[in-house]
């Protein structure tokens, strides 16, 4: 990659960081404010805010009811720290915390916890769906906001939903920094009238996000919940200081367990929307939307931003979500997810979560660490700005999710859709977006991130996303669903960080892990380690006719540069898993040593699935794609059954640029796979299946994976490791760089009854990365049983090289 390629994401989060330190921490800590349940008690001691709740042994049967939740033009051009609640449900559990505190002066320690537990238990509800309309509604409200807000709203039954954040400003200096921040959410046990499934039987439910959060500074959580049985976690923690600091603690954790659920639902509507939000917000935002049944969804960020010398920088931020023992049923229902024009001209850290499903598991943990100056050590779990110094900071990131023992029905009729339509054009920052309208899915994103515009003695990161699904399809009626993911045109002309994960399949585990650290200056070494895991066991399922698609269109990730992995999935049962480590110092000293650990690990034991009928699968990458592109960009697009799809990329470079520089470089990256004991059978009439790429990649420099699969049974795998320099002076290395791949598909079976038409499998390439540069990986299958694996391995050195060539 050229120069201005991988340090583009480091520079445009270094100024999204002067956002929250010092000047918007002055006005959010200026004064003591403890806000429980939606009041504000001025005065009262934060050092510990507890906010716990409990309900046990409820019993709910609303037989049709009309309900909603509006938050209408509140909190335009407002300050300060704000949470604004409201319920229309049954024995839900809402509970929401902000500590806020500005501090002065010399002090042995700044201590700071904030924790919010909600529990519901033993449910039962059960409503039939007439008259039954439940909403919630932000719109026209935060416009020029600046400050804290956390609004939540829920119309379901049984749910427990937490919010906690803690925002911690000090000026001086102080020997010890302490901070925490947890959400906890569990709700168990849901059932129906005498024991049977937790039944709706075709309610009409919607949550939107509408004009809302526009040119707003601060930090944002909103959590919006229809479902029945959910628990639903968000925590934040940011730490501003100005001055000296000997040691800084930080810990954000989001937890959310559903367990024991039945589920049964014929027909009805479920739509999440944002539309017209959060154009030009400058902070930190966090958006939940949920419609589905049994769920958790967590998501935990952390920040710490540094004025002075620094010691010790310690943070951590994990979610782990947890689904067991499901059954659902889903008759006919019309779901989707809508994210357009939205986040347009932003400059924030973003999370946001859209489900539509039943048992689902979405995590996503984001950590970065930045420092301007001189950096002892940086590892990478949240947020960490210095000035002048930082001794160590040591950052892990940490995602799982598991969905358990998952009896899912065939979606009989269904019809599920997730769009990103005119969105995040002329974003800066990091994002991760998830939107799934599958069932018993586990979903984790995780992202570390450090930057350094200075001397550096040492970087560490430690990224880990994992997901574990047990699946059995049910036995679909008569008529075949319909299945889209949609990204037009959205990203262009975007700058850091992208995870993008689109689900509308079943039983699905999806897992981004990426790491980058980025040192404009004298540097010591950087350590990375990436692992993402999936295991899918025993999955059986059925198609008979459905009709699925993923495009990637026009324009979308148009002249944007950083790094972007994007996940398309509308099959069965599927394993995808993106692992990318990046380690950059663009000059002025050395790099060294420095090592980099990457895997990107799937299983799938003993699947099978059935197709008949007439079912048509697409996936389509066009229009301009990721025109003029730079950086490392990964897509995967799957339609298929018990499929695994994993990427490993690495790349360790140094860019001389005046002073003398060499290079002591690992990069080990890693694809394993693994397909056993599974069976692929369709009929002679079972469909269509089309991979095409068109018209994308005009332009672009980097490194580039696609892939693309519409079959059964396969595993697709990519592992890419580039050691680079740009060296005048000194000599080059030692530097070196492994890629392995690693694929098994043994004792599997492909049955075909009667004679297959194979003109209807189509792959396609045309018009793709022309005037283009760099290393280019596209996989495309439509077949069953498959194996496909690509690995390369790049050493180059200079003078005045240029690594897109």
């Amino acid at each position: 990659m050229n120069k201005a390629i991988l340090p583009a994401g480091g520079l445009a989060l270094a100024i999204l960081v002067v956002a929250l330190a010092p000047q918007l921490l002055d006005t959010l800590t200026s004064s003591d404010t403890t806000i429980i349940d939606g009041v504000a008690i001025d005065g009262l001691t934060n050092e510990a805010l507890d906010i716990q709740r409990a309900v046990n042994g409820q019993t709910a049967t609303p037989d049709g009811s009309d309900r909603s939740n509006l938050v209408d033009n509140e909190l335009n051009d407002g300050t300060g720290n704000q949470i604004i609640q409201q319920d229309q449900g049954e024995n839900n559990q809402l509970g929401g915390g902000i500590a806020t505190t500005q501090t002065t002066g010399d002090v042995a320690s700044v201590d700071t916890s904030s924790t919010v537990s909600t529990s519901s238990e033993n449910n039962t509800t059960i409503h039939d769906g007439t008259l039954d309309n439940r909403n919630n509604e932000v719109t026209t409200t935060g416009v020029g906001f600046v400050g804290n807000a956390i609004i939540q709203q829920n119309t379901g039954d049984n749910n427990a939903i937490g919010a906690a954040e803690v925002l911690r400003g000090h000026l001086g200096d102080t020997d010890e920094i302490n901070q925490t921040a947890t959400a906890d959410a569990t709700t168990k046990n849901q059932q129906g009238e005498g024991g049977g499934p937790l039944t709706d039987d075709g309610s009409n439910r919607s949550n939107k996000i509408t004009r809302a959060l526009t040119d707003a500074e601060g930090v944002v959580i909103i959590q919006q919940n229809n479902g029945d049985g959910n628990a639903m976690s968000a925590a934040a923690a940011i730490t501003g200081v100005s001055g000296g600091i000997g040691t800084t603690n930080q810990t954000t954790s989001a937890d959310g367990l559903a367990a024991d659920m039945t589920i049964d639902h014929e027909g009805g509507t479920r739509d999440n929307e944002v539309d017209g939000a959060f154009g030009n917000i400058y902070g930190r935002a966090t958006i939940q939307q949920n419609n589905g049944n049994g769920n958790a969804m967590n998501s935990a960020l952390g920040g710490i931003g540094m004025l002075g010398e620094s010691g010790t920088v310690n943070q951590t931020s994990s979610t782990t979500d947890r689904v067991h023992r499901l059954h659902t049923h889903d008759w006919g229902s019309e779901r989707s997810n809508l994210i357009v024009d939205s986040f347009t001209d932003a400059e924030a850290v973003a999370g946001v979560q859209q489900n539509n499903g039943d048992g689902n598991s979405l995590g996503v943990s984001n950590a970065t660490s930045i420092d301007l100056g001189n950096v002892d050590e940086a590892p990478n779990d949240a947020l960490a700005l210095a000035e002048d110094g930082v001794e160590n900071t040591k950052q892990n990131a940490s995602s799982s999710g598991t969905s358990y023992v998952a009896n899912v029905s065939a979606n009989d009729g269904a019809t599920r859709r997730n769009e990103i339509i005119d969105s995040f054009n002329d974003y800066t920052g990091i994002a991760a977006v998830q939107q799934n309208n599958g069932d018993a899915n586990a979903i984790g994103a995780a992202t570390a991130v450090a930057v350094t515009l200075g001397e550096s003695q040492k970087i560490e990161q430690s990224v880990l996303a994992d997901g574990t699904v047990k699946y059995r399809s049910g036995t679909p009626r008569n008529e075949p669903g319909e299945r889209e993911n949609l990204i037009d045109p959205s990203f262009m002309g975007a700058e850091g960080m992208f995870s993008v994960q689109q689900n509308n399949g079943s039983a699905n585990a999806l897992n981004v892990a990426t790491a980058v650290s980025y040192n404009d200056g004298g540097n010591e070494g950087v350590d990375q380690s990436i692992t993402t895991t999936g295991e899918v066991l025993a999955p059986w399922s059925r198609d008979i006719g459905d009709k699925r698609g993923n495009t990637l269109g026009d324009r979308s990730f148009k002249n944007s540069q950083g790094i972007a992995t994007v996940q398309q999935n509308n099959g069965d049962a599927n394993v995808i898993g993106a692992a990318l480590g990046i380690a950059v110092n663009d000059g002025h000293g050395t790099l060294t040593p420095s090592s980099q650990t990457i895997a990107a690990i799937g299983t799938v034991t003993r699947g099978k699935t059935l197709e008949t009928g007439d079912s048509a699968r697409s996936n389509t990458l066009d229009g301009e794609a990721f025109d003029a592109s730079a950086g490392v960009f990964t897509v995967q697009q799957n339609n298929g059954n018990n499929n695994i799809l994993s990427t490993a990329v690495g790349v360790i470079a140094n860019i001389f640029d005046g002073d003398s520089s060499h290079s002591d470089a690992t990069s080990s990256v890693s694809a394993s796979a693994v397909i056993e004991d599974s069976e692929a059978v369709s009929s002679a009439s079972g469909g269509r299946r089309t991979n095409e790429i068109d018209g994308a990649f005009g332009g672009a420099q980097g490194v580039v994976t696609v892939q693309q699969n519409n079959g059964d049974n396969n595993v697709m795998l990519s592992s890419i490791g580039v050691v680079g320099s740009d060296v005048e002076v000194d000599p080059f290395g030692p530097a070196s760089s492994l890629a392995e791949l690693s694929t098994s598909v043994t004792g599997n079976l492909s049955t075909v009854h009667g004679k297959k038409n194979l003109s209807d499998y189509i792959n396609k390439t045309s018009d793709v990365a022309n005037g283009g540069g760099g290393t280019f990986v596209i996989q495309q299958n439509n077949g069953s049983n498959t194996g496909m694996g690509s690995s390369i391995s790049l050493v180059v050195n200079g003078p005045a090289i240029s690594f897109s060539r």
